[in-house]
């Protein structure tokens, strides 16, 4: 019991204090271990934009960047100016351990989709949202072409730009991983398909 009140208080001594800084003032980290690649950072604009965002950047007493490297990268590729961040107390050692345990553990859960599709139905025209589930926003089992009444807040394929949407697609034998939009593999699906038939 006193050992975990001890990590409760290390806990408690490491949030440190918020405050309102210059964009241009952060500096990330050089060795950040999280790929913060060109479509999680159009996500996190897009979202950001369209939805405002809450979680602070989180930086060392120098300003480099703990976690928020995404968040960074957005808020730069918008144009925005001044930032919320925490300045924590973390050891250079935690910051370290902390900066992989942050974006490891959000690895672990799964989405669910059923539940997403059902929220997904309540909302209205969202390009944060059609843009991070494709595949839900091409899916329209309510309405149709004769009923679009059925249900209006559900996009139907001709609403979504595919070329906006970029996948990361990985090699199941060397793991090397690729970027490309997703208009671009419909496109190269449908010529292979094209050429099967031919």
């Amino acid at each position: 019991m006193e050992n975990k009140e001890k990590q409760v208080a290390e806990l408690a001594n490491s949030v440190g204090d918020f405050r309102v800084v210059k964009l241009k003032d952060l500096i990330p980290y050089w060795r950040n271990p999280w790929d913060n690649n060109a479509s999680a950072v159009n996500a996190v604009a897009n979202s950001i934009e369209e939805l405002t965002f809450f979680n602070p950047i989180i930086v060392d007493k120098d300003m480099t960047i703990i976690c928020g490297h995404t968040r960074y990268k957005a808020l730069k590729q918008l144009g925005v100016e001044n930032v919320v961040v925490m300045v924590s107390n973390l050891d250079e050692l935690t910051a370290k351990q902390y900066r992989i345990a942050d974006n490891k553990t959000t690895e672990l859960s799964n989405w669910l989709i059923d539940r997403v599709r059902e929220e997904y139905e309540k909302l209205p025209n969202s390009k944060t949202v059609d843009l991070l589930f494709p595949t839900i926003a091409m899916a329209n089992p309510e309405a149709s072409p004769e009923k679009p009444e059925a249900n209006p807040f559900v996009r139907t394929p001709e609403d979504i730009d595919y070329d906006e949407v970029v996948i990361e697609l990985i090699c199941p034998h060397c793991f090397n991983a690729i970027e490309d939009k997703l208009g671009n593999i419909k496109r190269l699906i449908a010529k292979g398909e094209q050429d099967g038939k031919a």
